[in-house]
This record gives structure tokens, sequence and C-alpha cells, in this order.
């Protein structure tokens, strides 16, 4: 087969991706950020495609050259505009995942590639190729004494890959691998719960201390999964709070709750004074649009917004002191 590999000093002349020595000198940088910095979290990804010389001998130079194009363009479009793809060989291709916020984005980033370029390439004349592609991982958190060792290690880990027949993405680090994929499953099943509505408010009763009749309840942020387990806050929320989805969430249990104590006047009056009180995280409290949500909800379940008792911890409220003031004017109003 025609060697189609061009790759100059600094950058690859087809792809125009860093070459092995720029890129090399890019990953360094990052290991020295990364024993610089304690919240700095980086990753290198080694993407190999397998069945390069399987192609059909016949394809010509001018079909490779526009192989290797569009797998360059599809690693660009599926990475970052912070990463860094370089072409470190003919076959050979490698990813570093700047600054990312948890190991399991890894993986996640990985998979992406190889559904990308697992894409069947339209070379002309009526022919697709279909690339065999696999990735292996590293985290910055694993020690390297060079750039070339950490390539190396993830290298190795692209060839496990190929060898396992049936796994595409191998991590250096079994236990590093086994928690990222138990974080990605959470995720889904989080994105899955909120599609479905699975998350419901569970109410603590508040009672007046002299007569301990009920003056309240507080509204319990609770997930119930399809098999019945119930899990609490601890379990999910970082998750929620990490992509902003507590304030679909929120509005969703406010809305139910609303909706209950609608039901529950139907049965008999309400106590003096009766209030449901509601814990606001951060991003429900500072969203644009949380008081003309709450005014449109109670208009919706028929009744006054006074019903409702907002409760904001202290260190929400520091985040933007001036910000928070009006917004707390704003729902007094």
């Amino acid at each position: 087969m025609d060697n189609s590999f061009s790759n100059s000093i600094s950058y690859d002349n087809l792809t125009g991706l860093p070459g092995e020595k720029i890129f090399f000198d890019i990953l360094e940088r990052a290991m020295v950020k990364s024993m610089r910095s304690e919240h700095y979290l980086f990753s290198l990804l080694s993407i190999s495609i397998a069945n390069i010389e399987k192609l059909p001998q016949e394809i010509g130079k001018d079909k490779m050259d526009r192989i290797w194009s569009t797998v360059g363009e599809r690693l660009l479009f599926s990475s970052r505009a912070s990463d860094i793809v370089g072409r470190v060989s003919e076959d050979q291709f490698a990813i570093i995942l700047d600054d990312i916020r948890e190991e399991s984005d890894s993986i996640r980033v990985a998979e992406r590639i190889i559904r990308s370029l697992s894409a069947p390439i339209n070379v002309g004349d009526d022919l697709e190729v279909f690339l065999e592609v696999y990735a292996g991982v590293v985290i910055s958190l694993d020690e390297f004494e060079s750039p070339q060792d950490m390539f190396q290690a993830a290298f190795n880990c692209s060839l496990k890959a190929q060898e396992s027949g049936h796994v595409k993405v191998v991590m250096a680090n079994p236990e590093r691998y086994n928690q990222s994929m138990a974080r990605l499953k959470l995720e889904h099943d989080i994105y899955d719960a909120m599609a479905s509505r699975r998350f419901k408010p569970y109410y603590l009763p508040i009672l007046e201390a002299d007569s301990k009749t009920i003056k309240g309840f507080e509204i319990l942020w609770r997930w119930k999964d399809t098999q019945g387990n119930i899990y609490t806050p601890d379990y999910f929320m970082d998750i929620c709070h990490r992509d902003k989805i507590t304030i679909n969430i929120g509005y969703d249990l406010l809305k139910q709750a609303l909706k209950d104590l609608n039901y529950a006047k139907t049965l008999s009056p309400l106590p003096e004074n009766f209030k449901l009180h509601f814990n606001v995280d951060s991003c429900l409290f500072y969203d644009s649009d949380l008081c003309d949500s709450l005014i449109l909800e109670c208009s919706q379940a028929k009744l006054y917004p006074n019903y409702l008792r907002l409760e904001v911890n202290e260190e929400i409220i520091l985040q933007d002191p001036a910000k928070a003031t009006d917004i707390v004017e704003r729902l007094k109003e």
C-alpha cells in the first residue's frame, strides 16, 4: 500500500494536525502543569486504526489521503476546542483531553470518537470504507517519567483493546476504568430518570412545638429507580449540580408538590400559616426564570405563592451577594 503519511517536523501536511515532535512537546507541558497543580486533570487517548492493512491494495494513494483527511476532521469535530489532536504516525492518532472534570470524561470522549470514526467513509467511485477503531486511555493521575512513556502506555492499552476482540476502550488503570464506567452508568440513569420524571417529592412533616400539629411539610428530593429503590440526594446530586439539571428537576418537584397540596386542600382545610418548605440549590436560585416560574406553577395549582417557603444555604447567597439580594427582593414581591 502506498504510504500517505507526510508528517513534517511540526505538523502533518495532509491533515494539518500536530506531528509527533510538537505533540509530545505539548504533552510534556501538560504533564508539568499537572504536577504543579493538584486541580488540573488531563488524559491522553491513543487512537488506533486496526484494519488499514486489510484495505484493498488497489485503493490507491488518493483514496488513502481522503481516508486520513476524514479521520483528522472527525477527530477534531469529536473533540473540544481546548483538546489537542495529533497524528504521531501513519495510522496512529493521539488526543490530549485538556482540563477534564473527572476521569469518566475520558471514556465518554473515547466512545464518542470511536462512533464517529466507525461511520463509513466515502472515498469515491461508490466505495465506502469502514475502519476498525480502538482507544487506549491514561490519566495524568498515573505517574510517567516522560511524554513518550505516557503515550506508550496509552498505545499499549489500544493494542489490548484490539486483542480483546470485543472491548473498544481500555484504560491503563483497571480500577479507574471500573469507577468511570460506574459513573457513566449513573449519569445515564439520572438523565433517563429525569426524562421519565422519576424524581419525586417526598414529604417530611414539620410539627408545631406546643400542639404537635402539622404546620407544614419539607419537600425532599428523592429518586425512585425502575426497581423501586429510593435514593437520597447524596447519591445523585453532584452530577445534577455539575450538569445544572437541578433546575428542571427542581421545577418538576415543585410542580408536583403544589399539585399534591391543592389536592390536600380539597380533603380538609389547611392549618393556619401552613407552608411547603423547599431547599433551593444554587442553580435553581440563580435561574433567571425562578420568580416567573414560581408564579406560573402556583397559578396552575390554584394556590397563592405564600404557601411556599424557599430555603437557601448561606453559601449560595455569598456566591453573588448583590444578585442574591435582588432575587430575594423579587421573591418577596
